[in-house]
């Protein structure tokens, strides 16, 4: 806990001094599920809609199937976190229809990579919320399952076994 709240204290010391030249996430954290393709993405904004795309890969280092949620048949389930002071806080969430689509199962020992797409809107008039500001330290989190049954669903992993490596978004100045 104490490396979390010291690196937040770092990003926020950062975006007060108008460091954007320095990274936000010096370094990749190996021990998370889920990991991005990069460190640091940047932005589209335009008109207040925040785009982005993100790559990530998923490594099942269980000894069990695992099974990822599907918001549409072309897309993950995902949430995008902010990091906050003392934690993480809710900073976007694509729309996803509430039904049950068969999830991307992947083996033990095996990995599955895919691009989510993060569409956003400052205002929230014109679809789903965007935190701003833009710039920040964020993680995605997904609902990955231990077991699975298109009927009742499945059993959720621990929150630890569902987020990504904390990343930086930058916002074009």
């Amino acid at each position: 806990m104490k490396g979390c709240a010291r690196l937040g204290a770092i990003a926020f010391a950062a975006l007060t001094l108008g460091c954007a030249d320095e990274p936000l996430v010096p370094e990749r954290d190996e021990a998370a599920p889920f990991q991005t393709e990069r460190l640091t993405y940047e932005a589209s904004v335009s008109d207040g809609r925040v785009t982005l795309e993100v790559t990530v890969t998923y490594t099942n280092d269980s000894g069990e199937a695992r099974y990822i949620a599907l918001c549409t048949p072309q897309s993950l389930a995902f949430s995008l976190e902010k990091q906050v002071p003392g934690g993480w806080g809710h900073a976007y969430a694509p729309a996803c229809p509430r039904m049950f689509l068969e999830p991307i199962q992947v083996p033990p020992g095996a990995s599955h990579t895919d691009t989510v797409r993060i569409l956003g809107f400052r205002s929230g008039d014109a679809g789903p919320d965007f935190e701003t500001p833009v710039s920040g330290v964020y993680r995605l989190a997904t609902w990955v399952y231990r077991s699975w049954d298109l009927q009742h669903g499945g059993e959720l992993l621990p929150e630890e076994a569902r987020v990504s490596n904390p990343f930086e978004i930058r916002e074009p100045e």
